[in-house]
């Protein structure tokens, strides 16, 4: 999906899509090192090399998921806020496919039993909010429904083992 962003997209565009790794980035900083807004977690050594306790790759998952759920969530809705609101709640939604899984295999862990519900909310706000800031930038790319459909089924077969 890289590839095909910096292939095909204006250099003014490509910010747009830097924008959403910085964002992911820096607030799951702020989070790791506070517990706000997420709650009070650790990531694990499974996402590879950490800068202030995070994961680097941590902010391109955020652009990923948040690109490939604009891209598709948007085909036929002409409002930005409604794109960014659908977006919010898939990305929600994939938290709480994901989460069971990412605690198992090292991703991350809570300092609790149960994942908090700040978490969710801290997703859902924060997914509207990059989605918006960010949606002007966007153009559909053909490889999302394929990016979202592979996480989706990846998931929820070790969903399924765990």
């Amino acid at each position: 999906m890289a590839v095909y962003l910096v292939c095909t997209e204006s250099p003014k565009n490509k910010f747009t899509y830097i924008l959403p790794v910085v964002l992911g980035f820096a607030i799951e900083v702020v989070g790791t090192n506070t517990g706000w807004p997420f709650g009070e977690y650790t990531y694990g050594s499974a996402l590879g090399f950490s800068v202030a306790n995070t994961p680097l790759m941590i902010g391109v998952l955020w652009w990923l998921l948040i690109r490939s759920m604009y891209d598709v969530l948007s085909v036929k809705i002409s409002s930005v806020w409604t794109k960014s609101l659908l977006v919010g709640v898939a990305m929600t939604a994939m938290d709480v496919l994901i989460e069971p899984v990412a605690i198992e295999l090292n991703f991350w862990s809570w300092k609790g039993v149960t994942v908090p519900m700040s978490n969710y909310v801290a997703w859902f706000v924060l997914s509207t909010l990059f989605t918006r800031i960010t949606a002007s930038g966007h153009a559909k790319n053909p490889m999302s429904i394929w990016v979202l459909m592979v996480l989706n089924v990846f998931f929820t077969i070790l969903c399924l083992r765990y």
